[in-house]
């Protein structure tokens, strides 16, 4: 049995010794100590603070990023039940610094989130690894943990989501205040050697161009996407306009915010953009069936217009996903020739059916 503080409370975590996976535990301790031992290392010479994503520490990121897939992929997030206090914190560590594997950090957000709801994962972690996302994406932060230099020379957290209700939110995380916080990095960054950028123009522009290049964001007007089937010819001769795919879906909701969160925790759609810098959902090329229905149909609920579809790669994977968020998953089928299909629905009682079109 462990316990912990969170918020002022007492946790306790069942953890029994005889469930635990020692083999996984070591090799995540040791990933881990690879990651810190190579940054006190680079910190101590200095180039760790030099511009740009140091190549080694790039490398050990990586490998250990890679290693750290499989690991899910073979067992779920290897919490506290499985790998011990240690072990977990080692493998959230290796999941915070896979800076360089967006995906990876945004798919398995909602595994931590489910781990963290069962006892098994500490809540702190939950809470960096979602302002991590945040940070790199250009969004406001959830809970100010990711620090980074301000114009004036400063490590600062920058902007908060609802900052009115920073501190209770920190304070449900486990987390300690902002100002200790930010008083901590400060004093690290200055012991270590650490130094505000020059040009600090510069210094975002660089930082931001990195985050599209590796798939953090994009440029939502100045995307170059293939154009199919723009226009058609008639019987005359002329040609006649044809749209070239959905440019947006709106619908009303109660809790809009709430709502766009839901689908991006745990389908990794990217709310609608609000400036220049932040990511917009591109989906990836395929069929879309745009097939309106009797008013009469039973295919969904009566009482709703619509059902959304989405194509997904692995609806076995995704399955797994949503079921480790306690997202209850029905109508799992197969139609020879189509593909395999589930459901789920949204917290405001839409259906969500998920399609893996047959190859």
């Amino acid at each position: 049995m462990e316990s912990s503080t969170r918020g002022g409370h007492l946790v306790v975590h069942h953890v029994r010794p005889a469930d635990l996976n020692e083999s996984l535990r070591r090799e995540l301790l040791e990933m881990a100590r690879l990651d810190d031992e190579t940054r006190a290392e680079l910190a101590d010479t200095g180039e760790l603070f030099k511009a740009g994503y140091e190549p080694r520490m790039a490398r050990v990121h990586e490998r250990n990023a890679r290693r750290l897939r499989r690991i899910i992929q073979s067992v779920g997030w290897p919490g506290t039940d499985l790998v011990g206090s240690d072990g977990a914190k080692a493998a959230w560590l290796v999941l915070q610094h896979a800076i360089a594997e967006p995906e990876l950090v945004r798919r398995t957000l909602p595994l931590l989130e489910a781990a963290v709801r069962a006892g098994a994962a500490d809540p702190a972690h939950a809470a960096f690894l979602e302002d991590r996302i945040r940070f790199f994406e250009g969004r406001p932060q959830r809970y100010g943990t990711q620090l980074d230099w301000d114009a004036d020379g400063n490590l600062s957290p920058g902007e908060a989501e609802e900052p009115e209700r920073l501190d209770d939110r920190r304070l449900a995380a486990g987390l300690p205040s902002l100002s200790k916080q930010t008083e901590e990095a400060r004093n690290r960054a200055m012991a270590e050697g650490e130094r505000a950028p020059v040009d600090h123009k510069a210094y975002l522009s660089a930082r931001d161009e990195w985050a599209r290049r590796v798939g953090w964001r994009r440029r939502l007007l100045s995307a170059k996407l293939p154009i199919r089937g723009s226009c058609r010819p008639t019987s005359r001769g002329r040609s006649v306009q044809n749209v070239q795919g959905f440019g947006g879906f709106f619908f009303r909701a109660k809790d809009p915010a709430g709502l766009a969160k839901w689908y991006q925790d745990h389908l990794g759609i990217n709310p609608a953009p609000t400036n220049m810098e932040m990511a917009p959902w591109v989906t990836e090329s395929g069929v879309t069936v745009f097939s309106p229905f009797g008013a009469d149909t039973d295919y969904f609920a009566a009482d709703k217009a619509f059902m959304l579809n989405f194509r997904v790669a692995d609806v076995d994977a995704m399955i797994a996903q949503l079921k480790s968020a306690d997202i209850e998953v029905s109508h799992e089928s197969e139609m020879e020739g189509i593909g395999r299909f589930a459901r789920i629905h949204d917290p405001e009682g839409n259906a969500i059916e998920l399609w893996e079109p047959a190859s």
